[in-house]
């Protein structure tokens, strides 16, 4: 018997959580092999696509040279906001990324 076979018998929330368990040691290593500056291509075994995994570290260099960048200000007030209500609202904080997106390229600012 396969391990896919055996890990199909379980309940499902077991099994969720022996390939949970067994992704992030298979990860840990690709990111050993392949290095943690770019995404990682998924493919199966006959070629499909199935989608990347992208490392913490290349998700922060990628967001550090796209997003645009936050005053201190604003970024002291989503903290306070952060500390006081627990939660800031994402629509707050899409909300400030488009305003510091659309001055970044508006001419002049």
């Amino acid at each position: 018997m396969s391990w896919s076979e055996v890990v199909r018998q379980l309940p499902p929330q077991m099994a969720e959580g022996v390939l949970m368990w067994q992704l992030k040691e298979l990860l840990t290593e690709l990111v050993k092999l392949h290095g943690n500056e770019g995404s990682i291509d998924i493919e199966t075994n006959d070629t499909d696509y199935i989608g990347y995994f992208v490392p913490a570290h290349a998700e922060a260099m990628e967001a550090e040279r796209v997003l645009p960048k936050l005053t201190p200000e604003r970024w002291a007030e989503l903290e306070r906001r952060e500390r006081e209500e627990k939660a800031v609202p994402i629509r707050d904080l899409i909300g400030s990324l488009t305003v510091a997106a659309t001055a970044a390229q508006t001419p002049g600012s």
